[in-house]
């Protein structure tokens, strides 16, 4: 009987350790996702983009790489006329205009606020811009308030030199690392 007993509570820790295991892994990659998407945008956030950007730049085949970065214009105006629930769908439209404009090898990511950077690999200026535009006319058919406040960008694109790298840029303006 004793014998019995410990082999029936040894199964039984055996079995609460291989499931205490399996909600750590999952809860580990929930973390990790909440550590490294913007949640609002499901795009990676400041942290990751930069992240994601050295990666991409460490290990791209071909120059030249683009560099792009937009924000929304006017959209203090958006929350104020309109409330922040529609400022977040403007955030999320935006967002998903950029996903839906991407190939796999370009790097998306939020800035904080209303600005966003996306890695353009293998892509030249003028390419750059033309996928500015494709965003710009994925927006415009995801308008969340066409009339009162329509939602526009404005774009600024560089061309990466072979060797260069992106480095995050504190507030003040002071270069890390």
């Amino acid at each position: 009987i004793v014998v019995s007993s410990l082999v029936m509570v040894y199964l039984a820790l055996m079995r609460t350790n291989e499931r205490s295991e399996s909600n750590l892994r999952v809860m580990h990659r929930k973390l990790r996702y909440l550590a490294d998407i913007d949640v609002l945008t499901r795009v990676p956030n400041r942290r990751r983009f930069h992240e994601l950007a050295g990666q991409a730049l460490a290990t791209s085949a071909r120059p030249p790489c683009a560099l792009m970065m937009f924000d929304i214009d006017h959209f203090k105006r958006i929350n104020d006329l309109l409330g922040h629930a529609t400022g977040d769908e403007a955030l999320r439209q935006v967002a998903r205009c950029v996903r839906d404009s991407l190939r796999t090898q370009d790097v998306a990511g939020r800035l904080g606020g209303d600005e966003f950077a996306v890695l353009l690999p293998e892509t030249g200026v003028h390419d750059a811009m033309t996928v500015a535009s494709r965003i710009v006319t994925r927006l415009s058919d995801r308008q969340v308030a066409p009339n009162l406040a329509p939602v526009s960008l404005s774009f600024g694109v560089v061309q990466l030199q072979v060797g260069e790298t992106i480095r995050p840029v504190r507030r003040d303006g002071d270069r890390r690392g």
